[in-house]
């Protein structure tokens, strides 16, 4: 819990929630009807994780879109996020063609949706105190 100010500048707390897509166009539908309102910014980024299967590592990585904005109402700041796997990175260019393709098609439909309502994309991402 943060602490944010009043209109009578008396600190009432503020919760923090998170809202969390993994269809990125239900994020853009959300970021249509409802964006950031802390500052005009979506956060948007590529990251890979390792990739096990029933716990044992395997090789490559799984490679994640994620985006984000900051919405403020009332007593609350939403984390709006985007977490979508678009595939497998393997390090090999003849098996990752789908997966780069993949990532760039979700990263340009979020781009897309910022630019028409006139919101700044940068590079980055939002995260919890939790780090999630």
């Amino acid at each position: 819990m943060t602490i944010g100010t009043t209109p009578d500048q008396c600190p009432a707390p503020t919760a923090l929630v998170s809202v969390r897509f993994s269809q990125p166009r239900e994020f853009v539908a959300e970021l249509q009807a409802r964006g950031p309102t802390l500052e005009p910014l979506v956060r948007l980024t590529l990251v890979g994780r390792s990739r096990r299967l029933q716990g044992r590592l395997l090789s490559g990585q799984e490679l994640w879109a994620h985006a984000s904005y900051l919405r403020r109402t009332e007593n609350l700041v939403h984390l709006v996020m985007l977490e979508c796997d678009v595939g497998a990175w393997q390090g090999v260019p003849e098996l990752d063609v789908q997966t780069q393709q993949r990532a760039d098609q979700v990263l340009e439909l979020v781009r897309t949706a910022a630019k028409t309502a006139g919101l700044e994309v940068a590079p980055g991402r939002y995260a919890t105190p939790s780090g999630r």
